[in-house]
């Protein structure tokens, strides 16, 4: 959307008048352009957000960023939702506003699909970068003593999301070997998520949200019925998938990390 010339000149003028302290006449300017300030704060919005709203590649990269950042140790979601929350709210409250006005919401058409549970219910299961898949990896194929405590007393937490304890404690954090996959499973699940929407599986989200502590399954049925529940468990399932050969490595480590641990010990006490 561009202004037209005329436009542009009573929004300028506007401007000065308002440096000048004219409010009034400034509000008249803009009246007697075929511009509000509205419009203008529509161009803002959509220049600022590069429609960041609806386009699953910038959602990947989102998802990628707040990836890098969580295993450098920064907290990628307090900093970047910090300024992409707002606008994903505001996705949720426009696709409110059209059920209210009695219209229905089409995905690729009036709708918009990325909004704040996009994120919130879908790439935060278990916590953020979808670490339940690594706990339930950890609870299928771990040997090493290590891992297998971190599952069981990971797995209680990751229920309401919250994942510190294998983030920092495990950790993943500088971890070359859990790398990989803590990047692209989240990206992944955004691709999952926008093409479900996108293809009409999963309705497009109104302004419900539910606490961030909402267990999985469970948000999903919330906000989106039975199919954004089950697209949860699907998320779930492809997270334990992508996990499961890391932990496999990870848990070789640990495991000779031990043995050589406890030959040591042997040695010593003998």
């Amino acid at each position: 959307m561009a202004l037209s010339g005329d436009a542009k000149a009573s929004y300028h003028h506007a401007m000065l008048l308002m440096q000048e302290g004219k409010a009034e006449e400034a509000a008249e300017a803009v009246k007697a352009g075929d511009a509000t300030l509205k419009e203008a704060h529509a161009i803002q919005t959509k220049f600022v957000t590069l429609e960041a709203q609806g386009k699953t590649a910038t959602v990947g990269v989102l998802m990628v960023l707040m990836s890098v950042m969580w295993w450098c140790g920064i907290h990628g979601t307090a900093i970047l939702m910090g300024i992409m929350g707002p606008l994903l709210t505001a996705n949720a409250l426009q696709n409110q506003a059209l059920l209210d006005a009695g219209e229905t919401l089409v995905a690729g058409e009036n709708a918009k699909i990325v909004t704040i549970q996009f994120l919130d219910v879908f790439t935060k299961l278990g916590g953020s970068e979808i670490t339940i898949g690594f706990i339930i990896a950890t609870l299928i194929v771990a040997r090493s003593a290590h891992l297998k405590q971190l599952g069981k007393l990971s797995l209680a937490p990751s229920l309401f999301n919250i994942n510190e304890p294998v983030i920092f404690w495990m950790p993943i954090v500088f971890n070359p070997i859990m790398f990989v996959p803590f990047v692209i499973v989240p990206a992944i699940a955004s691709f999952m998520v926008y093409f479900s929407i996108l293809w009409g599986w999963v309705d497009p989200f109104n302004a419900l949200q539910v606490p961030w502590t909402t267990p999985p399954i469970i948000s999903g049925f919330l906000i989106g019925g039975w199919r954004a529940a089950l697209l949860q468990i699907v998320t779930i399932a492809m997270a334990v998938a992508v996990y499961l050969p890391f932990v496999r490595m990870q848990d070789r480590v640990s495991y000779g990390e031990e043995l050589k641990a406890q030959e040591e010990s042997d040695k010593a006490s003998a």
